[in-house]
């Protein structure tokens, strides 16, 4: 498959940060709709990702399958912000549905599955953007792990704590558990390890339901000095059997 080279023109300004970005004017972009399934290529640095959010989300409203690759921390860090930002996109374009209700999305919002990829020597990420049609709905469960990546956690170790707290989601013996990363490095090495843990559930061939990445940017209180960070919270969410077998063809 070749890889989407994203042209845009657009007018818009930037509130500053992530969260503050401006709702977008629409987009011109660079494929056919015959193109129905695309890799995204993102960058460490130097691209527009207004720009880039606003392709995957204008591809997900067209029922177009995208999946961005990342290669090194900063790209796959890239890559969870789009999806972050698309989904800021969605719920702004849901309060304005009495102003425009044509452009208000089919999808609630959207995850991905991670998976990782080899070829030769090189080594990335691919996240599959998955659209979500309803709103998350916590499960019955009220006791939820916060796995929180640092820079030095153990990529195995923390595959096997994914592992563990997600075959007990599937039990119901627990809630959907989080990731919790602030920074490249830890949001890479949590991508990472779930998509090692997702391969390991398609070795174990249907011994507990598959799951899907959802992420967002929250703000929490260091509990010593008080000050406010922006850390990266990933909820693993059960995956939609009917997409089972489409996705699961991506998870090697």
């Amino acid at each position: 498959m070749a890889a989407a080279a994203l042209v845009a023109r657009a007018r818009g300004r930037s509130l500053g940060g992530l969260g503050a970005a401006c709702r977008m004017s629409p987009r011109c972009f660079a494929w056919s709709t015959d193109q129905t399934e695309l890799e995204f290529k993102v960058k460490a640095d130097g691209f527009d990702l207004n720009k880039l959010a606003g392709g995957i989300s204008m591809r997900t409203n067209q029922r177009q399958v995208t999946i961005l690759e990342g290669m090194g921390e900063k790209s796959i860090y890239n890559c969870v912000k789009a999806l972050v930002l698309v989904n800021k996109f969605a719920e702004w374009r849901r309060e304005d549905k009495e102003a425009n209700p044509d452009k208000v999305p089919w999808f609630n919002r959207v995850g991905f599955v991670p998976s990782l990829r080899k070829n030769g020597e090189m080594q990335w990420v691919s996240l599959r953007v998955v659209p979500i049609e309803e709103p998350y709905s916590p499960s019955s469960s009220s006791e939820c792990m916060r796995l929180r990546v640092g820079n030095t956690t153990p990529m195995m170790a923390l595959q096997k704590a994914i592992l563990n707290e997600w075959l007990q989601r599937c039990a119901g013996s627990k809630g959907e558990p989080f990731l919790c990363a602030m920074g490249a490095k830890g949001v890479s090495t949590g991508v990472k390890s779930a998509a090692k843990c997702l391969k390991e559930l398609s070795l174990r061939k249907g011994a507990a339901r598959n799951f899907l990445c959802f992420p967002e940017m929250v703000q929490e209180e260091l509990p010593v000095k008080g000050e406010l960070v922006t850390l990266t919270q990933i909820r693993l969410e059960p995956r939609e059997r009917r997409l089972g077998t489409e996705i699961e063809r991506r998870v090697d």
